[in-house]
């Protein structure tokens, strides 16, 4: 029997041995209220030797009560992250964004620790203010000085293409060719980093430009935008809205475009005014015309002319009687009034 430690060189006879097969589990996946608590506790999974970077970070965290639901709530909106049934996932657009940061010298927890520990060393005389800061600038030209490694990492994984597939491509942008894809406020150019100025805001004028509208603009499109309201604050008007190689341009509309349809009682244009959609050929007698303002709701020119068209609207929500209700609209030519439609 083998009584003392084995010396290189020296042979045994092997009697038995036993396999324990064993297989690894991975870490469960955070459910959204501890992905929070998590946050607070990060300073604590932290592996460094310097003990004094471990007791810098033990009771730190990533933000501060205040911020971390605020910070979770915004890598949401940016999809970085989604919840599904109160279990947090990265998505494709934050795993790619993973992959490009993971050795960033800047997402190391362990740096904050080292900041901290030098901080402290400056209040306790043992480092001078200046040397620190010197530091600190030197780190600051490091990190710049990185961008073109990035850049050249971003665009081996990309092909040209966006790298973040969460955002979805509206068109290309007419003043570089790149992709165009929508922001919080607007449609603009992946190539902003660049240099390229392109955006299509998503509010002009205090409306809202849709993205099927701003796909269409992409595409070589004019569109119509309803409903501006005037200064006075009571009347609208309309305007079309073209690009100009990449200058979003407005003109008033021609009567082509602010022709609505034809009237249900004579047949000829029927057209918009300040309080009303009304027959074109009103001085000449006609008595078409229906509101603009039904029951405190506001009636589109889209829905007019599908009721000129069809001879009813949509379901339409809002109308407010003794209490709120929906219906559709037609036009009864006998009683030369509108009537509700309810399923």
């Amino acid at each position: 029997m083998l009584t003392g430690p084995l010396k290189e060189g020296e042979q045994v006879t092997l009697q038995g041995m036993n396999i324990k097969l064993g297989k690894t589990s991975p870490p469960k996946r955070l459910a959204d209220d501890e992905l929070e608590k998590a946050m607070e506790n990060a300073g604590r999974i932290v592996e460094s030797e310097d003990s004094e970077i471990i007791q810098q970070l033990k009771e730190k965290g990533i933000g501060t009560p205040a911020t971390r639901t605020a910070i979770i709530q915004e890598l949401m909106k940016r999809e970085y992250i989604e919840i599904k049934k109160n279990l947090v996932y990265l998505t494709i657009k934050g795993r790619n964004f993973m992959d490009c940061i993971y050795d960033h010298p800047i997402t190391s927890v362990e740096l904050t620790g080292e900041f901290e520990k030098k901080l402290d060393h400056v209040a306790e005389g043992k480092l001078s203010a200046k040397n620190l800061l010197d530091e600190f600038k030197t780190f600051a030209h490091q990190l710049v000085s990185m961008q073109t490694e990035l850049e050249t990492k971003i665009k081996s994984r990309t092909n040209d293409k966006p790298l973040f597939v969460a955002i979805e491509s509206i068109g290309n942008c007419p003043n570089c060719g790149k992709t165009v894809v929508e922001g919080l406020k607007g449609y603009g150019c992946v190539g902003w980093r660049e240099g390229c100025k392109f955006v299509i805001w998503k509010s002009f004028r205090n409306k809202k430009i849709s993205k099927v509208q701003a796909m269409k603009l992409l595409q070589g499109n004019e569109i119509l935008l309803e409903g501006i309201t005037k200064s006075d604050g009571k009347n609208t008007y309309s305007l079309c809205l073209k690009l100009k190689n990449d200058v979003l341009e407005n003109y008033f509309p021609s009567k082509e475009t602010t022709h609505i349809g034809q009237c249900l009682l004579c047949g000829h244009d029927v057209i918009e005014n300040q309080k009303f959609y009304g027959c074109s050929k009103w001085k000449e007698g006609c008595k078409f015309v229906i509101p603009k303002e039904v029951l405190d709701k506001k009636l589109s020119v889209t829905q007019i002319r599908k009721l000129l068209e069809s001879g009813k609207t949509d379901v339409i929500k809002g109308f407010k009687g003794k209490k709120e209700f929906a219906s559709a609209i037609t036009y009864d030519k006998e009683q030369q009034k509108i009537k509700f439609l309810f399923k």
